[in-house]
């Protein structure tokens, strides 16, 4: 039993009759189970009596009766009556069926009155399972009875228990519908009918005088309310049904007085404002929002089903509410304000241009949560004459505050990435210590400067690795594997960058003596929207490149294509996916080679682009 009920929690609980429990059982469907055992040899199980018998032993008897002889050649489906118990039931052969699937059932709500003013609720969950799988059978029909629920009603008190399968007690609980278990995203519910288990019934206790507005199903919950408060049964008839289904689904009493006499009480208003109030729909929230104004008149009523309308929840209508008296303003004055917004944009029906009301009260109600984010509150007007430039002005305040913010984080996180390349690069400049050397004297040859973009040449180790943190891609990653192939002269790194940003990083590019790109990468190892520029201008810095490059460096080109399709091949071999990024799952050298662009092709099309113009001049 749970820590929580007491040992004598339970004292005097009636138990259920035997024949409550047969009650039950008898609503269940019966069959006449049956498997051949030999040809023209059946043996049944009836789930009515949950007794086996042989069909051998209706032919030995002295005298067979119609329904013997109707049982006797019965097929699957047919309607036939047990000759043990009498009971009529539907014949089954269990190797033509899953018997797994004729599982039931059955939800009862037992009635028990020992007196008047002492009624207790014991919910029955009554199963009868079927199995025959894995050697294993279970046919005769025995149903399982589980009390699954307990709850105790007395005037002016109610409490209920619940069973706790995974620690085997009871658990106190609030008023509870029997049958309903919550499964993460998935709710389980059962119906439930109510069975009698005294001779006092319903309408021979305190109860008697209930009448459940939301049926049967729903009737356990509303008795455990019922019995503390009898109020509900004018509340329903009043038509205050919200405000009691909250009380009775939700177990949210929403702050009303549940022990009033008067349905004004209820609500915590004179007779004269509930009178004002039921005039329209007797919603809580409008006399929310009219308690929230200290409402004393009808005006107020109607100033709070107006502006209800202006919102869906609460909080944005109070949130005006109080900006109101921010500004010492009437609420009433600012929402007329909010309308004359609303008017003056055109209306906002079907065929007219403009705003809704909705849409005006949530522009100012942003209006103002601007100014309070900007800290100028206190010195903007609350109802301008512009409310949408207002607005506006604003807004751009605040983008232009937003983007200064931007741009400290993007300078503060650009000198933490100098930082860590410094640091980093000093080691590394003692175990490469020529490859600065090689950048100096390649400087000059590499570097060039397009009409947008430019091929800027890093200086040192420590402008290598910064460019790949700033961009987030493998050089910021695996950069010795890099570094191996510069000091070897198999390929270099070098910079694309915008032609009015050399100093901002933008593209790294992996480069062969001969001008071949290997890899053009930028953020996080993707290549942007302007790719095609890109690839179009390293085309033509490939083509300006070949007068430059000296008989060593033609040679060395050479042996970088030699090792690079080695690499290729090696790759495909091993089958060496990519397993991070948006490349995941796809070769590496399948990459690798749709991102190569070789010399012949940047020639190919400065070949094609001369002839065009040849033509054009021609015409």
């Amino acid at each position: 039993m749970s820590e929580n009920v007491q040992k004598d929690d339970f004292l005097g609980m009636p138990e259920i009759p035997q024949y409550i429990y047969d009650k039950i059982d008898e609503g269940f469907h019966k069959y006449l189970f049956f498997e051949t055992i030999k040809k023209g040899h059946r043996r049944y199980t009836c789930t009515a009596c949950h007794k086996s018998f042989d069909e051998g032993e209706l032919v030995l008897r002295d005298l067979m009766s119609t329904e013997d002889f109707a049982l006797f050649h019965a097929r699957h489906n047919d309607d036939a009556e047990c000759p043990l118990c009498g009971v009529r039931g539907t014949v089954k052969n269990i190797k033509m069926c899953d018997v797994g699937k004729f599982r039931e059932v059955g939800c009862r709500v037992v009635f028990l009155a020992p007196t008047e003013d002492d009624v207790w609720l014991r919910a029955v969950w009554a199963e009868r399972d079927y199995y025959n799988r894995d050697g294993v059978r279970h046919i005769n029909g025995k149903t399982e009875f589980h009390d699954v629920s307990r709850f105790h009603l007395q005037p002016g008190k109610s409490y209920a228990w619940r069973y706790r399968w995974y620690y085997g007690g009871y658990s106190h609980e609030k008023p509870h519908n029997p049958f309903f278990w919550h499964h993460a995203l998935w709710n389980e519910r059962y119906p439930y009918r109510f069975i009698n288990g005294t001779e006092r019934g319903i309408e021979n206790t305190f109860l008697r005088y209930h009448s459940s507005p939301f049926g049967e199903d729903s009737l356990v919950q509303y008795l455990c309310h019922y019995a503390r408060h009898p109020q509900l049964e004018m509340m329903v008839k009043l038509g205050h049904r919200a405000e009691v289904a909250d009380l009775v689904f939700r177990n949210d009493d929403n702050g009303l007085n549940w022990n009033a006499k008067k349905p004004w009480e209820v609500y915590g208003i004179t007779h004269a404002e509930y009178n004002e109030w039921r005039k329209g729909e007797p919603s809580l929230r409008v006399l929310n929002i009219y308690k929230r104004i200290h409402g004393k008149c009808a005006k107020d009523f109607e100033f709070a089903r107006t502006i209800d309308k202006c919102s869906v929840g609460l909080m944005p209508i109070y949130s005006f509410i109080a900006r109101a008296r921010e500004y010492k303003v009437k609420p009433q004055e600012l929402l007329r304000y909010v309308q004359k917004v609303q008017e003056s944009s055109g209306g906002a029906c079907w065929h007219c241009p403009g705003i809704t009301l909705r849409q005006a009260f949530d522009l100012y109600m942003d209006y103002m949560e601007l100014a309070k984010k900007l800290g100028v509150k206190k010195s903007i007007s609350p109802m301008p004459k512009d409310l949408k430039k207002e607005h506006d002005r604003l807004l751009g305040v605040k983008d232009r505050q937003k983007l200064k913010r931007q741009r400290k984080e993007a300078e503060r996180w650009r000198k933490q990435m100098l930082g860590q390349a410094a640091s980093e690069a000093v080691e590394l400049e003692k175990k490469y210590p020529k490859i600065t050397k090689f950048y100096e004297k390649t400087a000059a040859k590499y570097a060039y400067t397009g009409a947008k973009y430019a091929v800027v040449v890093p200086t040192c180790i420590k402008d290598i690795l910064f460019d790949g943190k700033e961009l987030g891609h493998c050089v910021g990653r695996a950069w010795e594997r890099y570094l191996d192939r510069i000091r070897s002269g198999e390929s270099f790194l070098l910079f694309v960058r915008m032609a009015k940003k050399p100093n901002v990083p933008y593209y790294t590019i992996e480069v062969e003596p001969g001008g071949t790109v290997r890899q053009k990468r930028t953020y996080n190892d993707t290549q942007d929207h302007n790719i095609g520029e890109i690839t179009a201008f390293l085309a033509e810095w490939q083509v300006q490149l070949q007068d430059k490059l000296t008989d060593k460096e033609r040679a060395a080109a050479e042996e970088s294509r030699v090792k690079r399709e080695e690499g290729f091949a090696e790759l495909r071999q091993n089958k060496v996916i990519v397993r991070n990024g948006h490349l995941q799952g796809q070769l590496l050298a399948d990459v690798l080679e749709a991102d190569l662009l070789e010399v012949g092709f940047a020639q190919a099309e400065t070949k094609k682009k001369a002839v065009k113009a040849k033509e054009r001049k021609a015409v």
